[in-house]
């Protein structure tokens, strides 16, 4: 996948969680603060043999879209992005892939990210809702080949409270989310949207952080392996809870539509790899 695809499924990912959430973006009130940070993690491993990694991250902020782009380990633009968002559907996202044929070895390409939320009325709470689009797929062929992706999200104590964790494995076996499925060396798929709310009472502040984590090899020399994923989150919406809430539903044929163009979008890119 060029960088130019992966730049484009950034745009993709967002455009489905702008559609997905509200449809038109509010002011966040002067009370709350978000920090939202995305970053490239400098730990990652560069590439081995026959491999190409690739990614792309970007931060919305006011409804400005900043972007950098990584080849290897190599990081063309700011790193990290991010800072203070202004309004409702401002956030970050993430698109990487690792791609190897025979003796190619990915040992981690790391992707990192922050929200710091701190409510600084005296007499108001605040219901905070963001929303996680994410999109992972791994693949593999051959005698002894893997790729493994994951997207996980973990709250202020540490705690992982949303994971999309897929392997293909010729030799040990795919997993799905922490499920085997005896099967070996088969194409794992797995995307959707994922909804969480955060209440800050008067004075509070907290975080969440995630990671995208993808890695590969081929051990035999008779075989390949990819994996990508893309991962977008924003602060979706933002309520005083003496307020009642005022939703817009979404007709659900929008929100299937952009998420099967996500899916068309990485199965032609996909196809046109192999």
């Amino acid at each position: 996948m060029t960088m130019f695809n992966l730049s484009t499924r950034l745009l993709i990912v967002m455009a489905l969680l702008v559609f997905s959430g509200i449809s038109r973006a509010a002011l966040i009130p002067a009370d709350i603060s978000v920090v939202a940070n995305v970053s490239f993690d400098t730990t990652s491993f560069s590439q081995s043999g026959d491999v190409v990694q690739t990614g792309s991250f970007s931060a919305t902020q006011g409804g400005v879209t900043t972007q950098s782009s990584v080849a290897d380990v190599l990081v063309t633009g700011a790193n990290p992005l991010g800072g203070a968002l202004s309004e409702t559907n401002d956030g970050i996202a993430v698109a990487a892939e690792v791609v190897g044929g025979a003796g190619g070895i990915a040992a981690g390409f790391y992707f990192d990210f922050d929200f710091l939320l701190s409510n600084n009325s005296v007499s108001t709470a605040y219901m905070l809702s963001f929303l996680l689009s994410y999109d992972n797929q791994t693949s593999a062929s051959g005698d002894d080949a893997y790729a493994d992706s994951l997207i996980n999200l973990f709250d202020a104590s540490n705690i992982e409270f949303f994971f999309s964790d897929l392997t293909t494995d010729t030799v040990f076996g795919d997993e799905k989310n922490g499920v085997a499925l005896g099967t070996f060396g088969v194409t794992q798929l797995d995307s959707g949207l994922f909804s969480f709310d955060i209440t800050l009472t008067p004075g509070a502040a907290t975080n969440f952080r995630g990671q995208l984590l993808i890695e590969g090899g081929e051990f035999a020399q008779n075989g390949n392996f990819a994996a990508d994923a893309s991962a977008g989150l924003i602060l979706s919406a933002v309520r005083p809870l003496d307020t009642p809430p005022n939703t817009v539903p979404l007709p659900a044929s929008a929100a299937l539509l952009l998420l099967g163009l996500i899916m068309l979008v990485r199965t032609f890119n996909w196809r046109t790899e192999q």
